[in-house]
């Protein structure tokens, strides 16, 4: 939706221009306004809008200048468009943070200094360029380092080219504009999700690089038809008549130029076919998915603990020869998971879940002792599944009194009440 408003937009304000004029019909601009209404219901992101609509109409459609003199009239009547936008956006931006307030997903700012969220935000920015070009080594969790910092390798080095090519794109900016708008698009649809506000314990997400990179897709293949037309090459003199811009040695010098450029699409399309069909076998399933995800990254805690509990999930499916081999791997990766974070209450539930499955209650005690430890870490309808768990854990260890304490507190957190019907008929009497 959000490209379909960007899109749309596009056509009118070029259907404008054509008119001569630099006021958009009040019918289209409401069509528009509507989408991005839409857009912004469907996913927050959409609060860029504004601001690319503003840098479109400085280029490709010219309706005010960088570089050509300050045109105030027109530059006001551009902002005063957008303000209805930009109106939207700010209050979307405020739901979508108090909702993440809600579920407590964001972190406070106090968490992360601003050396860390630059140094994330570089990160970002190459990482999303990278992988667009070369997808290989994808992951379903990227985890933020210990180290993130501005004044460590490799997050100096990603700030400093940042700023080089920021500030190569800014000085030819007179000569390719579409080069700066471009990558200040790319910047700007790219910012909600470059750690700024900070909401998990992720550097970056693959699926953030769908909508961001299209700018800079778009001046790729602007560059392609360039080179492909000849503008890119070595033209006759402005001297020489026109009659001359068909010298044969010039046409055949961009018929092979065509040629090349064909056989590198076909041959980079065929590349991307085969790494996506490698990527798809990646996500066919959950247990498929953290697997890559373990290979790409082993010392990722999250990626073990969502394995292990994916491998103790598909285990109960299993049948009894092959399910002990599915929960030893399970119980192996969340094992994994706490030695890499001894604080991890997650993996310690999941933990205590796939030990009592394999036949453990009194390992999954301790477990569930260990996440219970770090209770802070849970909402209430996770502590009642933890106390569930834990009380099915002392049951079948021989501790009653112990289970049904836990049972209590699971019914007074809300567990519902068909779990709850389900945990006193599984526990013996």
């Amino acid at each position: 939706m959000l490209g379909l408003t960007l899109y749309m937009r596009g056509f009118i304000q070029i259907r404008t221009a054509v008119h001569d004029s630099i006021f958009p019909r009040w019918q289209t601009w409401t069509a528009v306004f509507a989408c991005y209404l839409v857009a912004v219901a469907f996913k927050a992101p959409a609060v860029t809008l504004p601001f690319i609509l503003l840098l479109v109409d400085v280029f490709p459609l010219r309706r005010v200048h960088l570089f050509q003199g300050f045109d105030l009239r027109r530059w006001a009547h551009v902002l005063i468009e957008k303000l209805p936008f930009f109106f939207v956006a700010i209050a979307a931006a405020f739901l979508a943070i108090k909702a993440k307030d809600f579920n407590e997903s964001r972190m406070p700012f106090s968490d992360w200094s601003a050396d860390q969220r630059l140094a994330q935000s570089a990160y970002g920015i190459l990482f999303y360029v990278w992988k667009s070009l070369w997808p290989t080594g994808l992951a379903a969790y990227y985890e933020l380092p210990n180290n993130l910092s501005l004044g460590v390798w490799p997050f100096n080095a990603m700030a400093g080219a940042v700023v080089v090519i920021t500030t190569l794109v800014a000085l030819f900016a007179r000569r390719a504009p579409g080069t700066l708008i471009a990558w200040l698009a790319y910047l700007i649809l790219l910012a909600p999700n470059l750690g700024i506000v900070q909401f998990s314990q992720q550097i970056a997400a693959d699926r953030y690089a769908y909508f961001a990179t299209m700018p800079l897709f778009v001046l790729l293949a602007a560059v392609l038809c360039c080179i492909a037309e000849g503008a890119l090459m070595p033209w006759p003199s402005t001297s020489r008549q026109k009659s001359e811009l068909i010298d044969p040695a010039f046409v055949g010098r961009r018929r092979a130029v065509r040629w090349a450029l064909s056989i590198a699409f076909v041959a980079a399309l065929g590349a991307s076919a085969i790494i996506t069909h490698g990527g798809i076998r990646d996500w066919r399933d959950s247990v498929s998915l953290w697997r890559a995800s373990v290979a790409a990254n082993p010392e990722c805690e999250h990626s073990h603990c969502l394995l292990g509990q994916a491998l103790a999930a598909d285990a109960q499916g299993l049948s009894d020869d092959e399910m002990p081999k599915a929960l030893a791997d399970a119980v192996r990766h969340l094992r994994e998971a706490v030695r890499l974070r001894p604080d991890f209450a997650f993996a310690h539930m999941n933990l205590g879940a796939a030990l009592l499955a394999s036949g453990r209650p009194a390992e999954a005690r301790a477990s569930y002792a260990a996440a219970l430890s770090h209770a802070a870490m849970f909402h209430s309808d996770e502590l009642a599944r933890l106390h569930a768990g834990f009380a099915l854990a002392c049951a079948f260890d021989g501790d009653m009194n112990e289970a049904r304490h836990h049972i209590r507190e699971a019914d007074r957190l809300g567990l519902p009440i068909e779990q709850l019907r389900r945990l006193r008929s599984a526990i013996p009497n």
